[in-house]
This record gives structure tokens, C-alpha cells and sequence, in this order.
């Protein structure tokens, strides 16, 4: 069952909380790129930019929200970091690609979900 604009923005700001609870400084949230893409949250860890996806699903029933991003969606996110890291003249920083699944039965954060050479 398809689920309202709410829930996705609720998911992204349980996402930012979490994320600022382990210690994330999140730079910014809804990034938007016209016609390449938007980055739902973008954060500092250790020295590292994190280009973080947030997915939301009401529970597992229809699998899990990780495996919700497809190939295309990558190109896209990694498309719209190149122009986060080139605009903010970040391009010699680290930074990698995270996903954090919100459901109503918790929160999961996978790391280094994939890479910028994906496509």
C-alpha cells in the first residue's frame, strides 16, 4: 500500500535524529538537483561526506525498503553527490553512500550501501 508524503518526511527526520545520535553532523536535507536528482540527507562522519538515502515501508511485508533502490536510482544519487561535492569544492574529501530503512518496527543503517563507480 502506497504511503503519504508525511510518512516520508517523518522517515527522514527519524533518519536525521538517528544519524545525529551516532554522532552524524548532517549539512543538509533535501538536496535537490533539477533533473539529475535529490539527496535525501548529507552528513559529515569523521571526515567522511555521506550521501545517506532514507526509505520507508509500514513493515517487511513487501520486503525490506533497502532493496527498494534500483540501478537507476544510484546513478542518480552518486549524479546528484558529484554536484554536491563539486559545488561545495568538497571533491578531494571522502565520502561514501549509506541507506537508512525506516519501518514502523525500527530503523536499519547499512553503510557503504554501494559505491560512486557503480554506474
Amino acid at each position: 500500500m502506497p504511503h503519504s508524503p508525511a510518512d516520508g518526511i517523518l522517515a527522514e527526520r527519524k533518519a536525521a535524529e538517528y544519524l545525529e545520535q551516532k554522532g552524524y553532523r548532517i549539512l543538509g536535507k533535501n538536496v535537490n538537483y533539477p533533473r539529475i536528482g535529490e539527496l535525501d540527507i548529507v552528513c559529515e562522519d569523521r571526515g567522511t561526506i555521506v550521501f545517506v538515502e532514507v526509505r520507508y515501508r509500514k513493515d517487511k511485508e513487501l520486503g525490506d525498503p533497502l532493496e527498494s533502490i534500483t540501478k537507476p536510482k544510484m546513478r542518480k544519487l552518486i549524479k546528484a553527490a558529484s554536484m554536491y561535492l563539486a559545488g561545495n569544492r568538497l571533491e578531494d574529501m571522502p565520502a561514501r553512500f549509506d541507506v537508512v530503512s525506516v519501518t514502523d518496527l525500527g530503523i536499519g543503517h547499512i553503510e557503504n550501501a554501494f559505491y560512486g563507480d557503480f554506474i
